[in-house]
């Protein structure tokens, strides 16, 4: 019986690695990089539930976020990350989110980050 040589471990354990997050990013649509990146939920700094009523949301710019969708359809969820290079942008959660997951335009108002400005 041959001994598993630890490149062929470390490998498989790469691959696992890499398949294992494959999920997270699975569903979200192309978007420009302006915008920020899809991230996993636990790595959220906070967490805003987006309600039927909801409009708008104000978050950071380096902030991460997990927004819970609750409608008709029950709870969905999707995080991300803001990094803009526009300073106030404003962009559209439903061109974030993973596909049928928000059907409605809420619009995120992106604050500078305070530790980015220089003066």
């Amino acid at each position: 019986m041959k001994t598993p040589k630890p490149f062929n471990l470390a490998s498989l354990a790469v691959v696992a690695a890499l398949g294992a997050a494959a999920p997270a990013f699975a569903n979200h649509p192309p978007v420009d990089s302006n915008l920020g990146t899809p991230v996993h939920e636990g790595s959220a700094d906070r967490t805003v539930v987006v309600d039927p009523a909801m409009k708008w949301v104000n978050v950071t710019n380096g902030e991460t976020i997990k927004f819970v969708i609750k409608d008709a359809r029950g709870e969905q969820s999707f995080a991300w990350r803001f990094d803009t290079y526009t300073y106030g942008a404003v962009i559209e959660l439903n061109k974030l989110a993973p596909a049928g997951m928000l059907d409605r335009a809420i619009k995120a108002y992106v604050a500078p980050n305070p530790q980015d400005i220089s003066g």
